[in-house]
């Protein structure tokens, strides 16, 4: 049965979509630590920059572009937040985090062309796999072949499009509803819109993956303003463009791996990046501030903060931010996520017509998905395990659970893996977490200018890749001649 929606598009096949998974150290990552600045960090500079991710590392670069001296502060021995390379046995590359792009992810396509960076095509021909009350059905198109499931999902595609183009990306507390939609679980709002509950577990399959949460925790305004950060200045973002694999978030990948982004930047920017420096306390003095590390002092005029918002709460700031500010940053959440690869010497499951994509009603691994190289060898399965954080706040003991996620792909496993890798969703205090923070509910209320996170256009993350525009999910800059931290830039 063929849907007239392009595959991986809606709600099934959004679920490949994924999320920033989290990348802690992993034995054998690819180029993984970077030289950086050896020996003390300098006195002063024009900018300090806290976080060596994507984000951080871009505006280094526009900063000295601008004949600025500028410095940038890693907690870890490696740049590139969430994304990372692991390399495998044979010395080729997956990545234990972000890895896709799109067509209308602009942004980092061109910074992939300043950088010499290419990209390949995800392989999308044959059918994918729906498995659902015990049993296995192959389709194409976006939704399985359940005629119960289709005409709601058709019907939430088609809100969820109209209604995001009422939200800002730069500004989403502005939109008109902003208060109503901050208010309203995602869950609730489904459950409002549908006939089906399935319909519902399918969006869980969709979201467990993308932000390590359930609908529950998610408000609509989040989800809006998401959909609506999958365009570009030139296209508006739409359910499809966020969610589509051909053409989609989905479209391509990072020859050689998506660290390569962070790694050539960090090589072009040399000794201003300073590895192992986490940063302890930023204190705003009369000229200046001052930012404490482990390896040392530095101040400056400026400073950029590109972390996640949970761990810039955990920062000593000095005056304290404002009572609002910090209440919203310790409210913003991280997902709870496991990413699980396992490598084979080929995708086999091409010669039976899949493409290698699949969707399952299993709550603990809905969305097995895979992914080769441009020569097609080594292939890896690699579905996620979704399952709720611990008290620790991890998703348990990632052994027992990452058995679990690839007998749940039922079929990946069919087969003699040659090896296997498993990614936690937190494995450190620098981590936070798999994905982009998404919002408390409510988040912003009424309170319109309160812009504590750095938002535009594809700040969100889908598609576990790099967005158009890297901007991060917290950034702020920290003027010392006032005493208090401004909104975001």
């Amino acid at each position: 049965m063929r849907s007239s929606l392009s595959r991986r598009g809606l709600l099934g096949g959004i679920a490949a979509t994924g999320a920033w998974t989290a990348t802690g150290a992993l034995p054998g990552a690819a180029s993984a630590a970077s030289k950086g600045r050896a020996g003390e960090l300098p006195s002063a500079v024009d900018v300090v920059v806290v976080g060596a991710g994507i984000s951080g590392l871009v505006a280094a670069r526009e900063v000295a572009a601008r004949g600025r001296s500028v410095v940038v502060l890693e907690a870890r021995d490696r740049v590139g937040g969430r994304v990372l390379n692991h390399e495998l046995a044979d010395g080729s590359v997956i990545e234990a985090g972000g890895a896709f792009v799109g067509p209308t992810q602009d942004h980092v396509l061109g910074l992939c062309d300043e950088l010499g960076i290419q990209t390949f095509k995800e392989h999308t021909a044959g059918n994918s796999v729906y498995f659902s009350r015990g049993i296995r059905q192959t389709y194409q198109g976006t939704v399985p072949p359940d005629p119960l499931v289709l005409p709601d999902a058709g019907r939430l595609q088609l809100q969820l499009d109209e209604m995001s183009k009422d939200v800002p990306v730069d500004a989403p507390w502005l939109a008109a509803k902003a208060a109503e939609w901050d208010s309203t679980s995602l869950h609730d709002w489904v459950a409002q819109n549908t006939v089906n509950p399935d319909t519902a577990k399918l969006l869980e399959v969709y979201l467990q993956p993308l932000l390590g949460a359930d609908a529950r925790d998610v408000s609509l305004l989040f989800m809006l303003w998401y959909v609506a950060t999958a365009g570009n200045e030139q296209n508006p973002g739409t359910f499809e463009r966020s969610s589509g694999t051909e053409n989609g978030a989905q479209d391509s990948r990072i020859v050689g791996g998506s660290q390569l982004i962070p790694l050539r930047m960090a090589e072009q920017l040399g000794d201003i990046v300073a590895l192992s420096a986490p940063v302890r306390r930023i204190e705003q003095l009369a000229d200046r501030a001052v930012v404490t590390t482990d390896r040392g002092q530095v101040s400056a005029t400026r400073v950029i903060v590109a972390a996640p918002p949970p761990l810039i709460a955990q920062i000593d700031w000095a005056p304290l931010l404002p009572p609002k500010r910090l209440q919203l940053l310790q409210r913003h959440f991280m997902g709870a996520l496991m990413k699980c690869d396992a490598v084979y010497e080929k995708p086999f499951w091409r010669e039976k017509g899949l493409n290698g994509f699949g969707i399952s009603d299993a709550r603990r691994c809905g969305w097995p998905s895979t992914t080769a190289p441009p020569t097609g060898a080594p292939a890896c399965c690699w579905p996620s395990s979704a399952a709720p954080p611990g008290p620790t706040g991890g998703t348990g003991r990632p052994r027992s659970a990452g058995r679990a996620c690839w007998r749940g792909s039922r079929g990946c496993s069919a087969r003699r893996r040659s090896t296997r890798s498993t990614t936690p969703s937190r494995t450190g205090r620098t981590n936070a977490g798999p994905t982009a923070a998404r919002w408390p509910i409510p988040a912003w209320g009424r309170r319109t200018g309160s812009g504590t996170r750095s938002v535009g256009r594809s700040a969100a993350s889908t598609g576990r890749g790099p967005r158009p525009r890297p901007t991060g999910p917290a950034t702020w800059t920290v003027r010392s001649v006032r005493a208090s931290v401004p909104r975001p830039r």
